[in-house]
Formats: C-alpha cells, sequence, structure tokens
C-alpha cells in the first residue's frame, strides 16, 4: 500500500463497506481460510504477555509466535533458526521453552486459558533440541559482520 492509488482504492473500500454488504459466498470464503487458519495454528495466544515474567526465564509469548509460525510453514528453517539464537541462547541469554519448570504462575495469569507448561513441552519438542542447536554456529556465522583484512 505505498501506491497513492491503492490508498485511495482501500479507503473507497472501507467507506462502502457496511454491516451486510458481503455475498453469502464471500461470508463463506473469509469463514473458510479463517478455519485454515485456525487448524494450523498450534496454539492460541495473543502475545499479551500476561503470563510474563516467567521465574525461570522463559519467553512464553515469543516461544509461542515462533512455534505457529513453523507450524504455518513459513521458512521452517529459517523460524528454527530463529528459535535457536533468540531463545536457546545463540545470541545471549536462553529464553526458549526447555527453561519451563511446570510451576503452573503464568497458567493463572492467562486469559485465554491456555495450558502454557503443556504447550511449552511441544514447543521444545518441535524447535529445540539437536536440530537446532547444531544451526546455531552456522547462523551467528552468517548474521555477524565480515571482518575485512
Amino acid at each position: 500500500m505505498n501506491v497513492e492509488n491503492h490508498i485511495a482504492e482501500n479507503l473507497n473500500t472501507c467507506e462502502n463497506a457496511l454491516p451486510g454488504s458481503m455475498t453469502p459466498d464471500e461470508l463463506a470464503t473469509v469463514e473458510k481460510v479463517a478455519a485454515t487458519y485456525r487448524k494450523l495454528i498450534k496454539v492460541g495466544c495473543t502475545g499479551c504477555a500476561y503470563c510474563m515474567p516467567c521465574p525461570f526465564g522463559v519467553n512464553i509469548p515469543q516461544c509461542f509466535s515462533m512455534y505457529n509460525d513453523y507450524s504455518m510453514g513459513l521458512n521452517r528453517m529459517m523460524t528454527r533458526g530463529f528459535y535457536g539464537l533468540q531463545l536457546m541462547g545463540g545470541m545471549g541469554t536462553p529464553a526458549d521453552a526447555s527453561l519451563c519448570r511446570n510451576c503452573g504462575k503464568c497458567v493463572k495469569a492467562c486469559p485465554q486459558k491456555i495450558a502454557i507448561p503443556d504447550e511449552l513441552k511441544k514447543v521444545k519438542r518441535t524447535l529445540g533440541g539437536l536440530s537446532t542447536k547444531i544451526m546455531i554456529p552456522l547462523i551467528r556465522l552468517m548474521i555477524s559482520p565480515k571482518v575485512k583484512e
């Protein structure tokens, strides 16, 4: 939406989009797309961060965001690499799902009523482990600035 006529078209759509203006076929298409997304998203976390801070250092919203990205097929190798770098301590302090100690503090605070420790176990199984740890040094090499000799 960086072209002026795109903006004008979007404004026109918004001005004319009134309740009840979609046809049954259009509504069915929207529902079909929404259902597909619901199937692909593993954890219904909204990222509100009410579960934070975790007493053991888990970045719960980020773990779930990456897990959902991975399950949706959004460049799985890159998602795994970012999980390793950002959460498994590849660039600093670990904050990954393996740090969860099942204390339940997060569950009490979650407005979505997510069984957070159970879901973090799934994140750990999917994104943690050796497959991700192996990638960390390679990704560090790729993102570190080249040293000129």
